[in-house]
């Protein structure tokens, strides 16, 4: 029997309101509507091993978002936006194609675990001399 894997997400996923958890690891997803961005709730976002490349740069309207796995994707960048997720501990961005990341980065207070290992020759950002 084959695997059903989704290939794009249903529009009526951003009605789930309350939803906080969303695995949508291991599927076939090469982009995410920004609609996904309204789940205003969510604490824990996998999407793991997809075929992603980018990632919206409204992901900053995910509030009370702690956990965000981005795992054995197609990602070149990542927002400068997910510097914005206050909440955010876990960053999971490990066996992509990043070659930097954001400076904002450095102002997620709450980040305690920021995997990178299996991307291209990551340049880390610094902070600015004051």
């Amino acid at each position: 029997m084959p695997s059903l894997a989704l290939t794009e997400l249903p529009k009526t996923i951003c009605h789930l309101d309350n939803l906080r958890i969303l695995d949508l690891s291991n599927n076939r997803l090469t982009s995410i509507p920004e609609s996904i961005c309204n789940l205003k709730y969510l604490e824990f976002l996998n999407l793991s091993n997809n075929h992603l490349t980018t990632i919206t740069d409204s992901i900053y309207r995910l509030k009370n978002l702690r956990a965000l796995f981005l795992s054995g994707n197609q990602l070149s960048t990542i927002p400068a936006s997910t510097g914005k997720l206050r909440k955010l501990e876990y960053l999971v961005l490990d066996n992509n194609k990043l070659s930097s990341l954001p400076k904002s980065l450095l102002i997620l207070i709450s980040l305690e675990w920021l995997f990178l290992h299996g991307n291209d020759t990551l340049g880390l950002p610094e902070r600015g001399i004051r």
